[in-house]
């Protein structure tokens, strides 16, 4: 029980409640159909909350949020949050994090070093940015199937997830913007929405209803598994070896990859914080300039809240969207087509509306 018996998280997925969804537009899924099994917070009589509320009671959802662990100094709530803890991230993120560090202060770096460092960032990061991101989460665009796998082994080696967690988190994360049951919400403050939020056990990740279409890729339910999902970051790291040997490894894959972290990072926390508002969206979402150029155009945060089907997220010719350039390529060479432009996104919303109603 939280705030002494007056309301309570029901975490456990057995007594999570399934609530149902009239379109998902911004996926690209339109239609009525079951939407996830929510962490629901109820109120005095500890009953589930009603089809269709998510949070029926403000007060103790602020109350629920206010008295985790993650804030308290006592030894009882430093016991809480050991418990809470993901211990399974926690030591890899201090691992590859120290290992970075070392790359930077203990070596100093060869031609080498630093071409597998930008070639794998970008690598890496367009199969975070445009697979995982804008093709498969969002549907913005379509491509070969050998394509969409290439992808998703690429955003996998990136070491955020499979597509399919990767997927569940992203759209949990536009249905629940900066709202308390947003997966990184910026209600919790910087360090939780920014990396705070890795480190505590979560049980909203593998919920299949949200991502059917993903889960229904093989390929893609391979690369969720626990051995697989490591098989396209070992295989990196084994080329960085072949090439450099052990500082190529630290170069091109532990300093990378806590690079790609932390402007994937960015965009969940110093984009919900500052930067401009060029469309009035419901959350607090931001554009700033210089996330998009280190996160590949992902940075361009506001615009994707407003049109989150959309392909492009640089839409003024001064937003660098360096992602969208390389669709763009894409697209000349006739691997991407059904792009979602502005335009074109904007009609498929109100489809979409249309048909639920």
């Amino acid at each position: 029980p939280v705030g002494a018996g007056e309301c309570q998280h029901q975490a456990n997925r057995d007594e999570q409640e399934e609530l149902a969804v009239h379109a998902l537009p911004e996926f690209g899924i339109s239609g009525r159909g079951p939407l996830v099994n929510l962490w629901v917070v109820t109120g005095k009589t500890g009953r589930p909350a009603k089809e269709g509320l998510l949070m029926p009671r403000r007060t103790c959802v602020r109350r629920a949020v206010a008295q985790s662990p993650v804030g308290g100094l006592s030894l009882r709530s430093l016991i809480r949050l050991a418990n809470q803890l993901n211990w399974i991230h926690t030591p890899f993120l201090i691992l590859f994090h120290a290992l970075a560090v070392m790359a930077v202060v203990a070596t100093r770096p060869r031609p080498i070093d630093l071409v597998l460092l930008v070639v794998l960032y970008l690598a890496t990061g367009f199969g975070i940015t445009v697979g995982f991101h804008r093709l498969i989460a969002h549907r913005g665009f379509k491509t070969p199937r050998w394509l969409r796998n290439i992808f998703g082994f690429l955003g996998t080696a990136s070491l955020q997830g499979g597509p399919v967690q990767w997927s569940t988190v992203h759209r949990r994360h536009h249905q629940l913007s900066d709202k308390p049951l947003d997966p990184h919400t910026p209600t919790r403050g910087f360090f939780f929405s920014h990396i705070g939020w890795i480190f505590l056990r979560r049980k909203i990740e593998k919920n299949e209803l949200l991502v059917k279409d993903v889960v229904s890729e093989p390929f893609f339910r391979w690369l969720d598994r626990p051995l697989p999902s490591v098989v396209p970051a070992v295989s990196l790291a084994v080329l960085c070896y072949v090439l450099a040997g052990w500082q190529g490894v630290l170069w091109g894959v532990f300093l990378r990859t806590v690079l790609l972290w932390n402007a994937t990072w960015c965009v969940n926390s110093f984009c919900h914080l500052m930067g401009s508002r060029e469309f009035n969206t419901p959350d607090g979402s931001r554009n700033l300039w210089w996330v998009g150029l280190i996160a590949l155009g992902e940075g361009w945060h506001n615009n994707h809240h407003a049109r989150p089907r959309c392909a492009v997220h640089g839409i003024r010719w001064w937003q660098v969207d360096i992602s969208w350039m390389f669709i763009r390529v894409l697209e000349r060479l006739g691997l991407a087509s059904a792009i979602q432009r502005p335009r074109e996104v904007e009609s498929s919303v109100e489809d979409a509306l249309e048909v639920a109603s």
